[in-house]
């Protein structure tokens, strides 16, 4: 059989970085499907385990300036409460789920993860569960955001 162009082996070649490819060719992430559901469940808890803990070290970190700046208990209290109660609208009013699915594309293993531990896995949780969760894990989330939001604008998180 002849092989057409860009075909070795019956291989097609990578195209070229330099090249620009339309994005209706461009393969949705693979992650979604190299793994069973069960370990895709634990690998996005354990991620989101690790968003949290940075986000608490964010946190710390704050609470840290805040006092060494000597701002009042009523500051420092904000650095909770503002992202807890951001997190807890956005997990009431339009709560965005985890997809398994290539429906979006362009969802990252982080925000993946995040909508996975705040919000469930295709289908939301019951509404007393996502209040629950995002009073305890909203805020170090809501920061740790801020975190991944810097690490991809300057390049070193997709």
């Amino acid at each position: 059989m002849a092989e057409g162009p860009g075909e070795r082996d019956g291989m097609r070649e990578p195209v070229p970085r330099d090249q620009h490819v339309p994005d209706r060719m461009i393969a949705p992430p693979r992650w979604r499907y190299r793994v069973s559901a069960e370990r895709r469940h634990r690998r996005a808890a354990i991620t989101f385990g690790i968003i949290v803990v940075v986000g608490l070290a964010v946190m710390a970190g704050l609470w840290w300036l805040a006092a060494a700046v000597g701002l009042s208990g009523f500051v420092q209290m904000q650095i909770w409460l503002v992202p807890t109660i951001a997190a807890l609208v956005w997990t009431i009013v339009g709560p965005s789920v985890a997809e398994s699915t290539d429906r979006n594309d362009t969802q990252t293993w982080p925000g993946f993860a995040i909508r996975y531990g705040l919000v469930g896995e295709d289908e939301p949780r019951p509404l007393p569960a996502r209040i629950v969760i995002a009073v305890v894990f909203g805020a170090p989330v809501a920061w740790a955001l801020v975190v991944i939001t810097i690490l991809g604008i300057i390049g070193l998180m997709e």
